[in-house]
């Protein structure tokens, strides 16, 4: 049996498409922020698989204010989207996340469409959370967590964000650090 080789002077073969595509800077780009995204999609979609349904009733709740005591129910929302941010004084993504929350509540000051309000999970006391909430300079309204509310809301980690419509129907679910045009995009987009 004799071994048939290519003749060093046959023409190579045309580039198939994928070779064509990624021969250009713009098809190299594309291709890998398209696998990002399908990537940062997966990863989303996997860590929100436990929280409340898109379109789906937040559960009734009557959050307490740390800094007065008043009672806020979130039947009585009004705005057309509200901003619910769940989260604990140790978790280090929080931290991070709070100028965000803090610039989404600056947006929302003065207007009637959009709200922001957050809920302190897992605090020992009031006057330590109201500590840190000075220590941190927190400017957004900080209510009260109760494990109930926790599992009402499905919240296992922290930070968990929900925003809701006027009607108190879920619009989308976050969990983990999200930037500040990503939570603009989901107060105004449906």
């Amino acid at each position: 049996m004799s071994k048939s080789t290519a003749s060093p002077d046959a023409p190579s073969p045309p580039p198939t498409r994928w070779q064509r595509l990624r021969s250009t800077w713009w098809g190299r780009w594309g291709v890998d922020l398209l696998v990002l995204a399908i990537i940062f999609w997966a990863i989303t979609s996997y860590q929100t698989r436990d929280l409340i349904e898109r379109d789906t009733p937040a559960p009734p709740a009557t959050l307490i204010n740390l800094a007065d005591g008043s009672e806020l129910k979130l039947d009585d929302l009004t705005a057309d989207r509200t901003l619910i941010y769940f989260w604990a004084t140790w978790c280090g993504v929080c931290k991070a996340q709070s100028p965000v929350i803090s610039a989404m509540h600056r947006h929302a000051e003065g207007r009637d469409d959009v709200d922001v309000i957050s809920v302190a999970m897992d605090w020992s006391d009031r006057d330590t959370l109201r500590a840190f909430v000075d220590e941190n300079d927190i400017d957004y309204p900080v209510y009260l967590g109760t494990d109930a509310l926790g599992k009402g809301f499905n919240v296992s980690s922290y930070p968990t964000i929900y925003i809701v419509d006027n009607e108190r129907r879920v619009r989308h679910s976050i969990i983990g650090y999200t930037p500040r045009i990503g939570l603009y995009a989901r107060l105004h987009l449906l």
